[in-house]
């Protein structure tokens, strides 16, 4: 009797744990396309402007860990002192660095991290920094991210005073940093409008440094959870046949 009571019992175990975690990697699946629906949306959405992005970080509802995925056009201006290079990030197969600065947006008290755009690295010297003429005052176009794109990093980096160019960054590390009580979140810049005066110097190379700010659409990695399903209802699909073959089959085989 045991000998068939504990192999239906373990696969009954393992038939329910793995249809389960197939059911959580589809889940999974849902939620990486609900977001990226949420994205689509939130893009054909008139962006927010200093007083309503103002409102929506001071509600009490506004989740600062997974801010929503909205366009900002926003007035204020960049403190280019504590401007960081983010290394090892490549444009069409050139390798170069992304530019992130502070931006103090009118209306906020706390300034938060943009990613500027993306510059090629110097052939000859890997540690040169780009020069940079930041206009003091500019209206910007940017999404906002919860973190950016990271890069494999060794040996737990620790940026000194002036370390410039970073492996990878994140608000917290940014803030430790500068002393800076920077937002836990970020904005990517896609578009730059310099105001007034200085509007026809900040389109030039001097002035943004040949910025690039084309970035690609995240991927929704939806296939990979429902990779993952497939796998896993795989092993649920094994493990009853196993014990139809073992258990059931067999048995009656003996019993004949």
């Amino acid at each position: 009797m045991w000998r068939r009571v504990l192999p239906t019992v373990a696969a009954v175990a393992a038939v329910a744990l793995t249809f389960s975690l197939g059911r959580w990697q589809l889940n999974r699946a849902q939620f990486k396309m609900d977001q990226a629906e949420q994205r689509q949306q939130a893009a054909l959405q008139a962006p927010l402007t200093n007083a309503e992005l103002a409102s929506l970080v001071q509600s009490p509802s506004f989740d600062t860990t997974a801010p929503p995925a909205r366009r900002v056009k926003l007035q204020g201006r960049f403190d280019a002192q504590w401007a960081v290079y983010i290394d090892n990030r490549l444009h069409q197969g050139i390798a170069g660095m992304h530019v992130l600065m502070p931006f103090y947006a009118e209306g906020l008290a706390r300034p938060i991290l943009v990613i500027r755009g993306w510059v090629p690295r110097d052939p000859q010297d890997r540690n040169r920094l780009p020069k940079f003429i930041t206009p003091s005052e500019q209206i910007i176009e940017a999404d906002i991210v919860a973190r950016p794109e990271t890069s494999l990093e060794l040996g737990g980096f620790q940026p000194g005073p002036q370390d410039r160019l970073w492996p990878n960054v994140d608000s917290a590390r940014f803030a430790a940093w500068s002393k800076l009580n920077v937002m836990p979140w970020m904005l990517r810049e896609g578009r730059v409008m310099p105001a007034g005066e200085i509007a026809k110097l900040g389109n030039t190379p001097e002035a943004l440094g040949q910025l690039v700010q084309q970035w690609p659409e995240p991927a929704t990695g939806a296939d990979k959870h429902r990779g993952y399903a497939f796998q896993w209802f795989s092993l649920a699909a094994l493990a009853s046949g196993l014990w139809l073959y073992f258990v059931v089959w067999r048995g009656r085989v003996k019993r004949g």
